[in-house]
């Protein structure tokens, strides 16, 4: 059995994205609330909970997404695991 997905996930191209993804998305998480501010009506509870859980929703997405690569793969390759 290889240790080449953990090589990948834990290489430097893994741990470029595992540090600078997440101040991506905290750097979008306040550039949109910033703005959703500047309007008068805005509910600040409120906003941050729409844009949280959009986050939320995108990263379910995502996480499905990986869930379902080893049966993609298994298809692709002609063999069960």
């Amino acid at each position: 059995m290889s240790n080449a997905p953990l090589s990948i996930l834990f290489g430097t191209a893994g741990l470029f994205y595992g540090l600078i993804l997440p101040l991506v998305l905290l750097f979008l998480f306040t550039l949109i609330l910033a703005a959703s501010m500047h309007s008068g009506a805005a509910k600040p509870v409120k906003v941050t909970e729409a844009v949280y859980s959009y986050l939320m929703q995108g990263l379910g997405i995502l996480l499905m997404t990986l869930g379902s690569l080893p049966t993609l793969y298994s298809v692709l390759i002609g063999n069960s695991f």
